[in-house]
């Protein structure tokens, strides 16, 4: 694992991130699936930093613990930010279901009330 310190070229923001290698950085640097939290833009590098050295089991599992809850809150911004860019309002359920750009094996989560869910399955 690696920690890069990162920075934002539009909002100016630097922020940590940890990564399973360099290639890793530059593979998702690459498909464009580094993101600043702040403004959702994609212009993000990487930043020169002193190295960090972990010293003993307790720092390793705070460490590890502290990657955890960052990938997840990576993987919750990536999913924000591809529902806010790919949203479509429409006038029906069945209608925005429709208007969605499937690929083959592609599934879809919908997530709601009873209503939503009868309204989908066309129990309303």
């Amino acid at each position: 694992m690696i920690k890069y310190r990162l920075a934002c070229n539009d909002c100016e923001l630097s922020f940590d991130s940890w990564f399973a290698s360099s290639k890793e950085f530059e593979k998702l640097k690459k498909k464009k699936l580094l993101i600043c939290y702040n403004c959702n833009s994609l212009k993000v590098d990487k930043t020169l930093m002193a190295p960090t050295l972990i010293n003993n089991k307790k720092n390793l599992n705070n460490m590890i613990s502290m990657l955890k809850c960052i990938t997840v809150i990576f993987v919750i911004l990536y999913i924000f930010y591809y529902v806010c860019k790919n949203i479509n309002y429409k006038n029906s359920v069945e209608e925005a279901i429709r208007s969605i750009d499937l690929q083959e094996n592609d599934i879809i989560l919908i997530t709601g009330s009873l209503y939503l869910a009868g309204e989908v399955l066309n129990l309303n």
